[in-house]
């Protein structure tokens, strides 16, 4: 059952790392959120198989792309990839029906797919210091849904859904 009021996610993030006993002796998590950091510049293929997590904090690496697989994070609700290297955005993120936060800030992001139009939950959409367009700025600055609604209506009937097929979860 879908929340009603979304609370992003609390920005005092607090880490634990286990211990390599703890791995040895089997132990599992199921912990919803994630972050990399430290000037990362390529990501795990079993990353995108994680697709409990809700919350995915990517930014102030030196990402250059998001790649297709991103679709898999059926559950995604925050996602940071800001202060990054970007500059596209796979159409893949339109699969990501549960976004409430995308934060692009800092990238270098001219044009956003179509297919993101059918993450209408977003509620916030940080595209700030980006090259993008004049129009998507303009609309973006009156509304994320009427920007939404934009992208939308630019899709093709036929890119309704995704074509790739997620792997199973670890």
């Amino acid at each position: 059952m879908p929340k009603d009021k979304y609370d992003p996610p609390n920005s005092g993030r607090q880490h634990r790392i286990m211990q390599r006993n703890e791995i040895a002796e089997g132990k599992q998590t199921r912990w919803s959120e994630m972050e990399i950091f430290g000037g990362v510049r390529n990501l795990s293929h079993d990353l995108w198989k994680m697709s409990w997590l809700t919350v995915l904090y990517l930014d102030n690496n030196q990402l250059s792309h998001l790649p297709a697989q991103i679709s898999c994070m059926v559950n995604l609700e925050h996602l940071d990839a800001s202060h990054n290297r970007l500059e596209l955005l796979p159409p893949e993120l339109g699969e990501l029906v549960h976004l409430r936060e995308l934060k692009l800030a800092n990238n270098h992001i001219r044009d956003l797919p179509c297919e993101l139009g059918k993450c209408f939950q977003i509620q916030t959409l940080d595209l700030t210091n980006n090259p993008i367009s004049y129009e998507v700025s303009q609309v973006l600055s009156e509304s994320v849904h009427k920007l939404l609604s934009m992208l939308m209506d630019s899709l093709p009937p036929s890119h309704f859904h995704s074509e790739y097929t997620c792997p199973s979860p670890l």
